[in-house]
């Protein structure tokens, strides 16, 4: 079953129990979640990553949206379906921008979207409906990254959440055991206000820091063999 469904059977069996406590604590659903619910969220828990809406940069020569011919296709015979014809609208040219945002990260995840960051960068990955028909097709141009930390000290590297967080509960999350990954050299943190930023510039600078956090993912995830072996490593008690 899905992470939210676990979570709300064992809520259910609390319930049965008449436990004093039935609703599940973040500490326990972050504990409990699979890698992707850890990211990108769940039913009983909010993601870590967004993006928000892209915007096209139409001020000079907007692009105009092209007209194609669409026909229904039957799930079940995978032929065309009668009298279900369709036009709809593309725009085959044309910049988008839009920001990525990922808040108290472990590195394996910061790790991760670095991964598909590239793909888009090469070409290897599709967005929206049709994608099978070549529709979607982007390559992704990064402008800038920007890591902010709220320390008033200069952090020596960077961290993910499980060593900057100190609160209680801290081991029950399930944070990963990770090394402050190592600044790659020509970048470092600067005081902005209560934060520290370093900022990720040049297409150099950015494949170098991509370098720095790359092997974070591969060695989370080796830990997870399957669902079911995970849910056994992590199971949350009645």
């Amino acid at each position: 079953p899905s992470c939210s469904d676990a979570f709300q059977k064992l809520e259910k069996a609390r319930k049965k129990l008449k436990k004093a406590r039935k609703n599940l604590l973040s500490y326990e659903i972050y504990q409990g979640s699979c890698p992707a619910c850890r990211l990108f969220g769940s039913l009983a828990m909010g993601g870590r990553f967004n993006i928000s809406d892209a915007y096209l940069d139409a001020d000079e020569n907007p692009p105009q949206p092209e007209y194609r011919d669409g026909v229904g296709i039957d799930r079940f015979t995978g032929g065309a379906v009668n009298k279900a014809k369709f036009d709809y609208e593309v725009i085959t040219q044309g910049e988008f921008f839009a920001t990525l945002r990922i808040t108290n990260f472990e590195l394996w995840q910061l790790s991760l979207i670095s991964y598909v960051l590239q793909d888009l960068k090469d070409r290897m990955v599709g967005i929206g409906m049709g994608t099978s028909r070549g529709l979607g097709t982007i390559k992704a141009e990064i402008h800038q990254i920007e890591v902010d930390v709220i320390s008033v000290q200069e952090p020596q590297g960077l961290d993910g959440i499980g060593a900057l967080y100190h609160g209680e509960h801290k081991t029950d999350y399930g944070f990963a055991h990770e090394e402050a990954a190592t600044l790659p050299e020509g970048l470092s943190f600067s005081r902005q206000g209560v934060r520290q930023r370093v900022t990720v510039g040049s297409n150099e600078q950015q494949q170098a820091f991509f370098e720095s956090i790359q092997d974070y993912f591969p060695k989370f995830i080796d830990q997870f063999k399957s669902l079911e072996t995970w849910r056994k490593q992590h199971e949350l008690s009645i």
